[in-house]
């Protein structure tokens, strides 16, 4: 918990023991009674750049930099090459799978924001990712979690999807009551959602992880499963 009022923190730890003792099984803290702490958090803010005063300092000297920085007028950008992605060859029936057998993901904090990138496993799956992973199904994902908005941006030359989700931290660092303050268990929370998938896209799946050097077993629907063995002879 957490108040203005240490008195009322300090009050709330002596209930504790006696939930220890006398209430249901299997609840306990290390450490003896919880100690009332005061909390330090970060608070970002900004300032008019009129009151930053750079200085730029090296080994000749120290002297003020020119600021505000001149804005120039911006150049229009080169156009992109067209996106073209290999085909996934093979069966087209589709079974359900774990998001994990198809991507990679990595999450954590950034203040109250936890931001989850999501990473295919291979270029033939990221059309079928960014078709399927969409703001709105990671929102429902996480409903509950996510109190604010989630978006989603594209890194197309890495074949993953970063998205952020807003207020989803309960504050964040050392303000946060969570056990994960930091997020770090979100990714693995949406890997776990279940997709539809072709099954040819589960065989590119796995011809990333052998060029990665990894071996992922997963379960899949509809498909009789082969030993070791088997699979080393046909090779």
């Amino acid at each position: 918990m957490r108040d203005p009022d240490r008195a009322k923190v300090e009050q709330f730890s002596k209930m504790v023991p006696a939930v220890i003792l006398s209430g249901p099984s299997g609840v306990a803290v290390t450490g003896g009674r919880p100690q009332a702490q005061e909390v330090v958090a970060y608070w970002p803010a900004l300032v008019p750049r009129e009151r930053v005063k750079p200085r730029l300092v090296t080994r000749d000297g120290e002297r003020a930099l020119e600021w505000p920085t001149p804005i120039a007028n911006p150049a229009r950008p080169m156009p992109l090459p067209r996106e073209r992605w290999p085909v996934a060859r093979g069966a087209k029936k589709s079974v359900r799978v774990p998001l994990a057998a198809l991507a990679h993901a990595r999450s954590g904090d950034k203040g109250d924001t936890c931001n989850i990138g999501v990473i295919a496993r291979a270029p033939e799956i990221y059309p079928w990712l960014r078709r399927t992973l969409t703001a709105a199904l990671v929102r429902r994902r996480f409903k509950g979690i996510c109190r604010g908005t989630v978006e989603r941006h594209e890194v197309s030359n890495l074949y993953a999807l970063n998205f952020l989700l807003h207020q989803s931290l309960g504050g964040g660092g050392t303000v946060s009551l969570r056990l994960d303050a930091q997020g770090k268990t979100l990714s693995h929370a949406l890997l776990a959602l279940e997709v539809s998938v072709p099954r040819a896209l589960l065989d590119a799946a796995e011809r990333g992880n052998e060029m990665d050097g990894h071996v992922v077993r997963t379960t899949r629907v509809g498909r009789t499963a082969t030993s070791d063995s088997a699979r080393t002879r046909r090779r």
